[in-house]
């Protein structure tokens, strides 16, 4: 089988998405096997807020793989009615404007279902169409404070710290990207249009599930130590380096004590049990990093193993892109640029048996604009020629 067996082969995306959410769902429907073409929005932030390579930068080249890109001014006649004509032939239609943005340039979902009463139309917000919060800009960093999802990631001393720029904002991707394939099953059996309004709150609070459950049962407000659902679990440093551990049942501790020739810890009444070591967390991993620190990471990492201990070890960006089974799976990929040579970037993380994966590339903006203008009722036939 080929990449024309891909899922979702034969399925049009039209993406109006800026910065990450929205690229991101696209991009993830382009590896499915989807026909995404991109309208660029005017000065995309993405584009002049992060370090530039080659003419672009190394954050839109990932975020848009595999989407075709077009440079449209929705305030032109002429550009309207070519994106009119994406639209119309589309199967789904994506964008993260601010709430009520999207209706206001006259693409909104009443006036696109009339047109195309075949088209899943997603729009994703910082906080949704109704509320206090109803269209006020949102970002990544904003919505993990917001959420509560930086105060869970702080530190010992109460101080808040947000993840890494764009985790939230790659999870509500996923996210849309979901809900598309379910709309695209509900449309064929309901036979009309689907409406998806996606929110980076609601994906941010699906992201906080556990840690909210036992709140909202009545038990007390989690903070950062609740992020630990099992005791010992986290980062310990060794003779040489960090490693980090989970240990999820009193046989796999007793176990952990034999490897550590501290047994004494398993008889500690603190730590007998799960909830005992939950609540003596902080004089656990004291004894713990005591006796990690005695060997090097390579040494405990056998002997835990071998006394069936989740472990790892704790790489950098750089180590754990370089390691061989990250490459032996195929979790990175070259993509390949117009006149920029390529780049290393996440490949997706599945694998489906017998089909051959769509081959990485990105656009360069407005990369396929001229073929728009040039032939706009045979546009999607041309790209789909391409793949």
């Amino acid at each position: 089988m080929t990449a024309r067996a891909l899922p979702l082969r034969g399925i049009r995306v039209v993406n109006f998405g800026v910065g990450g959410v929205a690229p991101w769902a696209a991009s993830q429907l382009a590896q499915l096997g989807a026909t995404v073409v991109k309208i660029e929005a005017p000065n995309e932030f993405i584009m002049h807020t992060l370090p530039p390579w080659r003419g672009l930068t190394t954050t839109y080249a990932a975020l848009n793989a595999n989407s075709r890109s077009v440079k449209l001014n929705l305030k032109d006649e002429g550009d309207r009615r070519l994106a009119w004509q994406l639209v119309d032939s589309a199967d789904v239609m994506i964008e993260n404007f601010r709430s009520g943005a999207i209706d206001r340039m006259g693409f909104g979902f009443d006036v696109v279902a009339v047109r195309n009463p075949r088209i899943v139309f997603c729009s994703s917000s910082g906080f949704g169409r109704e509320g206090d919060m109803a269209g006020l800009p949102c970002t990544d960093p904003h919505i993990q404070a917001f959420s509560g999802f930086a105060t869970l990631n702080g530190d010992t001393k109460g101080g808040e710290r947000a993840r890494y720029y764009g985790m939230i904002d790659l999870y509500c991707g996923q996210l849309i990207c979901e809900a598309v394939l379910a709309a695209l099953v509900a449309r064929r059996t309901a036979g009309k249009p689907q409406y998806i309004e996606m929110t980076m709150l609601g994906g941010a609070t699906s992201v906080l599930m556990t840690q909210l459950a036992g709140h909202l049962r009545g038990g007390p407000a989690p903070n950062h130590s609740d992020a630990r659902h099992s005791a010992p679990d986290g980062l310990y440093s060794t003779s040489d380096g960090t490693i980090a551990i989970t240990v999820e049942s009193d046989t796999e501790f007793r176990a952990l004590c034999a490897v550590i020739q501290r047994d004494d810890l398993a008889r500690d009444t603190r730590f007998v049990t799960g909830q005992t070591r939950l609540a003596n967390m902080q004089a656990l991993d004291a004894e713990l990093q005591k006796a990690f620190a005695a060997a090097p990471s390579d040494w405990w990492l056998v002997a835990l193993g071998r006394a069936g201990i989740a472990c790892a070890r704790a790489h950098s960006d750089h180590e754990a892109s370089a390691h061989r089974d990250t490459w032996r799976r195929g979790h990175l990929r070259e993509i390949a640029i117009r006149d920029a040579g390529t780049l290393r970037a996440a490949a997706p993380p599945w694998d489906f048996e017998g089909i051959n994966p769509v081959p990485g590339r990105a656009p360069r903006p407005g990369e396929h604009s001229d073929l728009l203008r040039k032939d706009p009722a045979n546009f999607w036939v041309a790209v789909e020629r391409e793949e």
